[in-house]
């Protein structure tokens, strides 16, 4: 696509450029669209996945992917007498437009990567809006631009000049990588600026303090945004470092004593991502059952895709496939790409089903945590990254294109084929 409107396209025109790649490449007939699967489990006498969906219906699959990412499930705080606000309460993942904002004073509970979307939206519209911030993010310039006639002139009459655009960009975001999983003093410079990005946009010393994280950049997840500093700089924001304790009627208690009157919250507070399938009941062989299992322990699979016990299963965005430094797309696709070399396996064997065995998960896994050592992750912050057990669970600690090499070098012999 040589037309894009802007550098970071709006909502619409992703939406648009997805609908159309669903129609280019015949997609229609093939998708049940507002049809949730209420389990999934393994009939190992069938060797298939028998799905029951919304209404009672049940169907086989030879296959099952899961392709629904690892940020949907919203993670909601505990807070004292939330449930009996008297008002609104929604978290960004579950925006109602029904709400009305204008004019109302909003409480914006967290200050990562939701908050920085929807605080400027929404802080011209209110009357007031308090916002509760836990742990301040590091925030570097969006530098976002319309693309110029000439560029999407360029790109269309030259596509190979679009493909060495995009790798230019791809290997500039990978450089990232070793500030990440290397060495994170060299991040420097990038923490630099984005130290100067406060300065340049918040002009009370009071609020830039509040605001300047004090952990390496990359602990926690690096922002992009060239509106949110000016919209808490706002004469109606009022940013609070101290925790919101509890809730009485439409009153916001603080950790201080502190008192604020709200009519609205919106929850910024983030995602489950210690169990990505949480809500995807899954029953292996043996009648496994995979959210009992990483419930007591940390999550993990094969490359981020095939979880041992589960033949014929994969997943895209597993454990330790996101990324803190480019596009978690490129995983995706290496991931998909690994799926169909692995189901041509099976099928060049004649093989009902194919799998990963435990022990192989669990080689990959301990040469995975092997590499955490010296990662920013583990550098002293708290985030979403770690699980309960402090264990990253999330974010590939490496750069893309080794994952990419993983993902293509597999061969057979790493799996176990059941023959038909």
């Amino acid at each position: 696509k040589p037309d894009w409107t802007f550098k970071y396209s709006r909502q619409g025109e992703i939406e648009a450029y997805l609908q159309g790649s669903v129609e280019r490449l015949g997609l229609t007939p093939h998708m049940r669209l507002g049809c949730r699967v209420q389990d999934a489990r393994w009939q190992d006498n069938k060797a298939c996945w028998t799905l029951t969906l919304q209404g009672g219906e049940a169907l086989d699959a030879r296959y099952v992917i899961s392709a629904t990412g690892p940020l949907r499930i919203p993670k909601t705080p505990t807070i004292l007498g939330l449930d009996g606000f008297h008002g609104p309460v929604m978290h960004s993942a579950n925006w109602d437009p029904q709400v009305a904002l204008t004019d109302k004073r909003v409480a914006v509970i967290g200050t990562g990567a939701s908050a920085i979307q929807f605080v400027p939206e929404v802080q011209p519209k209110v009357a007031s809006m308090t916002i509760f911030q836990r742990t301040p993010s590091w925030i570097v310039p969006r530098d976002d631009k319309p693309w110029s006639p000439f560029r999407k002139t360029m790109f269309r009459r030259m596509p190979w000049l679009q493909t060495l655009w995009r790798r230019a960009l791809y290997w500039r975001m990978e450089l990232l990588a070793y500030g990440f999983v290397k060495n994170p003093k060299w991040n420097k410079a990038l923490q630099l600026r984005a130290a100067s990005h406060i300065k340049a946009q918040i002009s009370d010393p009071n609020l830039r303090k509040r605001v300047t994280p004090d952990y390496v950049m990359g602990c926690k997840r690096v922002l992009v945004s060239d509106d949110y500093y000016p919209a808490i700089s706002a004469p109606n924001v009022e940013l609070l470092t101290e925790a919101l304790v509890s809730v009485e009627g439409n009153t916001l208690v603080g950790a201080d004593g502190s008192r604020r009157e709200v009519d609205v919250i919106i929850l910024g507070t983030g995602f489950d991502t210690d169990n990505p399938l949480r809500d995807l009941p899954l029953y292996g062989k043996g009648g496994r059952h995979l959210q009992a299992e990483w419930e007591t322990r940390s999550a993990d699979a094969y490359l981020g895709t095939m979880i041992a016990g589960y033949p014929n299963f994969f997943m895209l965005t597993g454990p330790n496939t996101g990324i803190g430094h480019t596009s978690v797309i490129h995983m995706s696709e290496a991931q998909a790409d690994m799926i169909v070399k692995v189901m041509g396996f099976a099928e060049a064997r004649g093989a009902r089903s194919v799998g990963v065995p435990q022990a192989a998960q669990d080689a990959y896994n301990t040469a995975l945590q092997r590499r955490e050592a010296g990662t920013v992750w583990h550098s002293g912050c708290q985030s979403w990254y770690l699980d309960r057990f402090g264990r990253n669970v999330v974010i590939w600690p490496d750069f893309t294109y080794t994952f990419h090499r993983a993902c293509r070098s597999v061969t057979p012999d790493v799996f176990a084929f059941d023959a038909a």
